[in-house]
């Protein structure tokens, strides 16, 4: 029986490679965008195959006409300072996606029209979540608080790090820190950096591989419960949030 190859439209092309939570949250701001540009003068009527073929023609000035409706849509669309930044690349992802690249936006910086969440637990509520959390969810939220890591960090740590950390547990045991290296910082700070997990996370990451997930060769660290893949980063922190608000016993 022949294959056939069905052709691929754009928005599928740019959300081809792209994981559950980054493809759920590329589609809300492409719809955010397309109907805020359908409300500007001469652009009613646009469609992503019309955008590509716009710019893949434009020369000169002409280049920079979509870059500076799309810094007019993120700054009206607000937000904290890294949220229009995200917001800003995940739609320039489209065009480059595409291989129709849309210049970068070197002199703009966004004006927040929001401060950042800042987090208000104490000491105590953290140790009852970690209390009422399974084995694998208290190594996770020990790793995060030790390292002091989002969960963009987290998720890196969780793809790339299980050969050190299994090597280290059984050469060093648990009591000796764990260093963590990362190839650049958050927002502008591009330098590499480095953060440690100490005792209590290395003996929760300890007891998981014991228990339950049994000790990694490759692939992510922690893993969903049908051991095939990475927890989202959206489903740690709902479970987070549920695991917060459940009642002390």
């Amino acid at each position: 029986m022949e294959t056939v190859n069905r052709p691929v439209g754009p928005i599928e092309l740019w959300i081809s490679r792209l994981g559950p939570d980054a493809t759920r949250n590329s589609h809300s701001c492409w719809n955010t965008w397309i109907t805020w540009l359908h409300e500007q003068p001469g652009w009613e009527t646009a469609t992503p195959e019309s955008l590509l073929t716009f710019q893949e023609n434009a020369k000169g000035r002409e280049r920079y006409v979509l870059l500076d409706l799309l810094l007019d849509h993120v700054q009206q669309k607000g937000g904290t300072y890294v949220s229009m930044i995200v917001r800003l690349s995940r739609l320039r992802n489209f065009w480059l996606r595409n291989r129709v690249e849309i210049p970068a936006a070197k002199d703009w910086a966004p004006k927040p029209t929001k401060e950042p969440t800042r987090g208000h637990l104490n000491v105590a509520q953290v140790k009852e979540i970690i209390i009422h959390s399974s084995l694998r969810d208290s190594a996770v939220f020990l790793t995060m608080f030790q390292a002091m890591m989002d969960l963009e960090r987290f998720t890196q740590f969780n793809k790339s790090c299980a050969e050190d950390l299994v090597k280290h547990i059984r050469e060093k045991g648990i009591d000796e820190p764990f260093r963590i290296d990362f190839p650049n910082g958050r927002k502008k700070n591009r330098d590499m950096y480095y953060t440690f997990i100490h005792h209590d996370a290395l003996q929760a990451w300890k007891t998981y591989f014991e228990r339950e997930r049994s000790w990694p060769k490759t692939g992510p660290i922690a893993v969903r419960r049908d051991k095939l893949k990475a927890p989202s980063k959206s489903s740690i922190e709902m479970i987070f949030s549920r695991t917060a608000r459940k009642p002390s016993d």
